[in-house]
């Protein structure tokens, strides 16, 4: 809900919703469901929704938009699969996507431009520049911490990239073998949470 008291429901079907819960009236009614007629027992799928208090951002397996909070009016929009779990990052006027192709994209939020687009892993082993798949893993988590966008890998590493240019800083490997579930930073120390409810801090 809003500073306007509008509440906003997205559903399976994806239909999303604008009710103002003062007047009890439906804003508008806005459907991210695209599929094909022969598809349409499949569950729409979206990354959590968010809002701020003139616009909100769509992100679907299909394509990420940003609308009016009032009338749900598209500003823009991109035809973009985000990797599933991986949710869209933003800080300032920027907002930062990892894609099923394993592209780390760089959208400016007011004008809906991409100002990069860095394909971070590849499945070439004859790849000179980029990491290879195999060996660093599919991406797990992705945050941004410190000015620094940081990659989590289902083979324990953590792949630093800097926000502005997409380069690679560095490349980590966490002090265990434990498969971890959840990650957090707190204060400036960040918590894993292991498959077997474990909790580990690093500073």
């Amino acid at each position: 809900m809003d500073q306007k008291n509008n509440l906003y429901l997205l559903n399976t079907n994806g239909n999303f919703h604008s009710i103002n819960t003062v007047s009890r009236n439906i804003n508008w009614i806005l459907n991210f469901n695209q599929i094909s007629r022969s598809e349409t027992s499949d569950i729409f799928n979206s990354s959590p929704v968010v809002i701020n208090n003139e616009t909100f951002l769509v992100s679907t397996d299909k394509s990420i938009s940003l609308h009016n909070n009032l009338t749900g009016f598209e500003y823009w929009k991109h035809n973009i699969a985000i990797k599933e779990g991986l949710y869209p990052l933003i800080s300032e006027d920027l907002l930062y996507l990892f894609t099923k192709q394993n592209l780390l994209i760089c959208i400016g939020m007011s004008d809906g431009k991409i100002l990069w687009s860095s394909k971070i892993l590849s499945n070439s082993k004859k790849s000179k520049d980029k990491l290879i798949k195999k060996k660093v893993g599919d991406i797990n988590f992705m945050y941004l911490v410190n000015t620094k966008i940081l990659l989590f890998t289902n083979k324990n590493l953590i792949i630093q990239v800097d926000p502005k240019s997409s380069d690679i800083n560095s490349i980590k490997k966490l002090p265990f073998k434990k498969k971890y579930i959840s990650v957090k930073f707190i204060n400036g120390d960040m918590f894993l949470v292991s498959a077997k409810n474990q909790l580990f801090k690093f500073n």
